[in-house]
């Protein structure tokens, strides 16, 4: 999960049912705003080698807020690495530019703003609101 950028992730529903269902929180490590993207790629790439049980299971992306706009770049490097992307999740973001490398899998977008969630469906994304979001992430183990 990316949280949004400058935000700490306090304890509460979401976090707590991510954690159950086995996910792991990428917060970049403090630096400039323009390498904000390089950091949440190294962020995955040492999540995978931190924690083995990744291993090469395809990868299910969360973006809340802002994080949202690194995913063309954290498409990229996942396909230079050659991990496996199944799904992104976009909760309350501000949505990224498409391009040829993103999406390269499922988006769904969880929001309550009508223009996202006009924006979004006429890319051709899934939406739905944000309280949905808990009961997705049991759907999707």
């Amino acid at each position: 999960m990316l949280p949004a950028q400058g935000t700490q992730l306090e304890g509460g529903q979401v976090p707590a049912a991510l954690h159950a269902a086995g996910a792991i929180t990428i917060e970049p490590v403090p630096g400039p705003d323009d390498a904000w993207d390089a950091r949440v790629c190294a962020g995955i790439a040492y999540a995978q080698i931190a924690e083995p049980s990744i291993g090469t299971q395809p990868l299910r992306i969360i973006a809340v807020g802002d994080a949202a706009d690194a995913l063309p770049a954290v498409a990229r490097a996942n396909r230079a690495c050659q991990r496996r992307v199944a799904e992104y999740a976009l909760v309350e973001p501000t949505l990224p530019a498409t391009s040829d490398a993103w999406p390269d899998a499922t988006v769904t977008v969880f929001a309550d703003d009508p223009s996202i969630i006009t924006i979004a469906g006429l890319r051709g994304w899934i939406v739905r609101p944000p309280a949905d979001f808990v009961a997705w992430l049991a759907e999707s183990d």
